[in-house]
């Protein structure tokens, strides 16, 4: 046996079925909360390793380079997918945003621990042969003179010699704009989207029009021009405090601006760096035209 001293074990279920699955800064996160648990190494003799641990946010942005923004939607994602779990001093769970914010206000310690109930139960979890103690491969995975796969039917499907099941070709739909193209009210959402990323500087690879974000730009629009929500964006990319300069490092997301009406108008009193506001240089920067009325 190799013993491998300063090791952090990282439970199986993580590589076998969330790599895949996770962004790059919930892996991040993931492993921080790892190593602050299992990590340590409470008692030599038994090996029994610390369960939680008393984690800052300023933690989490030391060891990961995160921002406090990547942190906050890393834990959530974490959270929602059951893979941590977040309790007070009191033992009490925390499972939103809004209770471990209240706890902070409060000067708080919010203690993070791996949820194992989840990282235990999957399908693909490998089975431990009791007599060798060695891990066996899961039920499918079977020598097969072909290639090393046995084909397995399931019902009335059969799986291919690769181990997977073939499936009629289905036309791929782009879900990151739900909008039909050709409807300039329907369009206008995704319009200040892409005028949003230029303004921003932001990477449409990473920071995609999901449907909720489009959908809170279409609700503003029933009050507000999309000149007028325009403007918003472009204040707002122009400000220091909304543009990330802060202490937390935080962004002004299109959701944020299109949350309320309230943001809206609030990022369009804003007054921008540019000494030149004309509506010459507003044309230019946002070349979107009102729809007729």
């Amino acid at each position: 046996m190799i013993d491998y001293p300063n090791t952090t074990p990282v439970p199986n279920e993580v590589m076998n079925s969330w790599l895949s699955k996770l962004k790059g800064s919930e892996l991040k996160i993931l492993l921080v909360v790892t190593r602050k648990t299992l990590g340590w190494v409470l008692d030599n003799n038994t090996g029994m390793r610390k369960e939680e641990d008393w984690i800052t946010y300023s933690q989490m942005r030391t060891i990961t380079g995160l921002s406090h923004a990547a942190v906050c939607s890393a834990v959530n994602s974490l959270i929602e997918h059951v893979l941590i779990e977040t309790r007070d001093e009191g033992g009490n769970v925390l499972p939103t945003s809004k209770e471990r914010m209240a706890v902070g206000k409060a000067r708080g310690k919010i203690f993070y621990r791996l949820n194992f109930e989840t990282l235990k139960s999957s399908s693909y979890r490998s089975k431990k042969d009791t007599s060798t103690g060695i891990e066996s491969r899961p039920d499918w995975y079977k020598n097969n003179t072909s290639s090393g796969i046995e084909s397995k039917p399931v019902g009335d499907k059969k799986y291919t010699s690769t181990g997977i099941e073939s499936k009629p070709y289905k036309r791929k739909i782009d879900k990151r704009n739900p909008y039909k193209k050709g409807d300039s009210s329907q369009d206008m959402p995704f319009e200040l989207y892409k005028y949003y990323i230029k303004m921003f500087k932001k990477n449409p690879k990473t920071y995609r029009p999901l449907p909720g974000r489009l959908a809170k730009v279409k609700t503003r629009l029933g009050t507000w021009t999309p000149r007028q929500i325009a403007i918003a964006i472009r204040n707002a990319s122009q400000d220091d405090f909304y543009s990330g300069k802060n202490d937390r490092g935080w962004v002004a997301d299109l959701s944020y601006i299109c949350r309320n009406d309230e943001n809206v108008e609030k990022l369009i009193g804003l007054s921008p760096k540019s000494a030149d506001v004309s509506k010459k240089v507003l044309d230019e920067q946002y070349p979107i035209s009102e729809p007729a009325k």
